[in-house]
């Protein structure tokens, strides 16, 4: 059993274990985790004698005192016994010395007794889950199972008290599958584990997911430089400018209708995606006053007299662009079309946003971006690759020019515009928040890294919405935001215009149902807001 320490007063403890750094702030704090690229740093003597040094759990096991004898914090967030009489011999050994521990606990050995001795032995023992409580949108994340890890919790302790310059070395996020630490397990300390603390991987309930969503916590409360993880430091990177974007891009819509006429949403609409570009019109219909130009290519635009009744759409016949990468891939055929919202020049800017998407509210401070600018391809997989499902961009001549001249120069990794547009802007693009182009996938395989309310724009990839032949009923929830701006008649002639539907007619009832539900609720939703008013 682990028995909690004992303070009366949260702040004075914080304030405590504040003043023990006071003197510290300006100097690189080193948090140094077990996993394998520890072994791929080292610092000078020059570099550790000012420096602080974080380490944590079984750290002593490593060969040689890598990050030098001293150790200003070390961080243990479980009361291990055996660990605790590892420690005791390496501390009497003198290969380390510990300035100052940090445990939510007090020693015990008994489900009913503190170890006094082991306690005593640990000496200047605080409290960093005490720091972390201190802030209640982190303390939020410490109140259930599974926690964060130690290198974040020890992490979030950094940021909290004042460090400025915050090093992560070792911090791996389990991310290498063939071994966990920077160091063999002796047998006689497996001997004390059970399986899944020398395994590889994350813990069974622990994830990847958990991590990022306290360092995306950690990150919007606190303002540090931060360096390492190198197994996922483009990612850690694109987390970074995605905050330090969004608070830039926070704007007014009044103020960006101050130049209305040299700003434009822009879609690409051939074929069946004319239906989302409708969804895609009536949804932003709702949030924005700035135009949304729907580019088709075909001899007509299907829903054209709808599209133009939305108000503020702007139809636009182009050029079609052939795909010199689909790889024999039908989906990919026509995609390289949209690439002319590059030429679009009468416009000053462009937000480009595919016809399969929704927005849920306003997104003009897009608009403020000056790069070009994309969010993360982020669904299943968390990739550092850019979507280009949604991307900002100044049109110009020159660069249509370039890109239609470099189709073939570039590869396309996927056989679509995604693949060539990633490799020609490679480190050129600016991310954006990921909440600017949700993937369907991402709240789905990741639900603890994303909040539904802060989803601005949702991405339908793979199966649509207006497929009779739907998607796995895991992203129904999801595709009822899209009901919501489309009629069942609308659909119907859609299905009537696509010959290569095969379906039977229990799917078109069902689909049916499904369209007439989203209209029902969006009614009852309607008369209990008369009802408040």
């Amino acid at each position: 059993m682990s028995f909690p320490k004992y303070y009366a007063d949260v702040s004075a403890e914080v304030d405590r274990i504040r003043s023990f750094y006071q003197n510290d702030f300006d100097k690189t704090c080193y948090v140094i985790g077990n996993g394998p690229s520890a072994n791929d740093f080292t610092l000078s003597e020059d570099e550790i004698e000012n420096s602080i040094i974080f380490r944590m759990n079984w750290f002593f096991l490593e060969e040689q005192p890598n990050f030098g004898r001293r150790i200003d914090g070390y961080f243990s967030s479980i009361d291990v016994r055996e660990l605790r009489e590892h420690l005791a011999k390496v501390l009497d050994s003198g290969k380390y010395e510990i300035r100052k521990f940090f445990q939510p606990h007090l020693a015990s050995n008994t489900a009913t007794d503190v170890n006094i001795v082991d306690s005593h032995l640990l000496g200047n023992s605080c409290d960093h889950w005490a720091v972390i409580a201190s802030d209640p949108t982190l303390a939020r994340n410490m109140m259930g199972r599974p926690l964060p890890t130690q290198g974040m919790q020890a992490l979030a302790f950094a940021a909290i008290i004042g460090f400025k310059n915050i090093k992560l070395i070792g911090v791996d996020f389990y991310q290498d599958l063939s071994k966990r630490y920077a160091w063999e397990v002796p047998d006689e300390v497996k001997s004390v584990l059970q399986e899944k603390d020398y395994k590889p991987g994350y813990e069974k309930h622990h994830s990847l997911d958990y991590d990022l969503k306290f360092y995306k916590a950690i990150r919007s409360r606190y303002d540090f430089t931060l360096s390492g993880a190198p197994f996922l430091s483009p990612l850690l990177d694109d987390l970074d400018h995605m905050l330090a974007n969004d608070v830039q891009s926070k704007r007014s819509i009044a103020s960006s209708l101050n130049s209305i006429e040299k700003q434009a949403f822009v879609t690409l609409a051939d074929g069946e995606y004319a239906i989302g570009a409708l969804a895609l019109a009536r949804s932003l219909k709702k949030h924005s006053n700035i135009p949304l130009v729907v580019m088709y290519s075909q001899n007509a635009c299907l829903f054209e007299t709808e599209l133009r009744q939305v108000g503020n759409v702007i139809l636009k016949k182009v050029a079609p662009i052939d795909n010199p990468h689909s790889h024999g891939q039908e989906r990919f055929t026509g995609t390289f079309t949209k690439l002319n919202a590059f030429n679009l020049t009468e416009y000053d800017k462009i937000v480009f946003v595919d016809s399969d998407c929704i927005v849920l509210t306003g997104i003009d401070e897009l608009f403020e971006r000056e790069d070009f600018s994309a969010c993360p391809d982020w669904g299943v997989a968390l990739r550092n690759d850019f979507n280009s499902g949604l991307f900002v961009v100044k049109p110009s001549e020159h660069l249509f020019n370039d890109l239609t001249s470099a189709m073939k120069n570039f590869e396309s990794d996927d056989g679509g515009d995604q693949g060539f547009l990633n490799a020609y802007f490679r480190n050129k693009v600016s991310f954006l928040p990921y909440t600017y182009n949700t993937l369907k996938r991402l709240p789905v395989a990741h639900p603890s890294l994303v909040n539904e309310s802060e989803i601005k724009v949702i991405h339908y990839v793979g199966m649509k919405p207006w497929d009779i032949n739907r998607d796995k009923d895991k992203y129904a929830y999801l595709e009822n935001y899209w009901l919501e701006h489309i009629t069942f008649s609308e659909w119907k002639y859609l299905y009537w215009k696509s010959r290569d539907f095969k379906v039977t007619k229990k799917e078109v009832i069902q689909y049916a149902h499904r369209l007439k539900q989203a209209w029902l609720n969006r009614a009852k939703a309607a008369i209990k807001k008369i009802i408040r008013k």
